[in-house]
């Protein structure tokens, strides 16, 4: 019975590196999955503000637009003016 604990020791030190090396891989692990996230966050965050800014561009175009087509109909009434003072 002794001799039987005393076996178990020594097996159960001759598997501790092993556990030892395991819980590190795993701490590993743990923190390339953090810094994954974090990455993650990281474009998702960039994604965002491209969208916004998209946006503000798709707002701004509009804009231009309108005031291009009130400024054509504003000439095109200037044009009608000038014809009806040359005749």
């Amino acid at each position: 019975s002794l001799n039987t604990t005393i076996e178990a020791g020594k097996k159960l030190e001759s598997i501790l590196p092993e556990l030892e090396k395991s819980a590190e891989l795993v701490a590993e692990i743990a923190y390339a999955g953090l810094e994954q996230a974090n990455g993650a966050l990281q474009v998702n965050t960039a994604m965002i503000q491209l969208n916004n800014q998209t946006q503000h561009n798709a707002s701004s175009s509009e804009k231009i637009a309108s005031t291009a087509a009130e400024f054509s109909s504003q000439a095109e009434a200037l044009k009608e003016l000038i014809r009806f003072f040359k005749t």
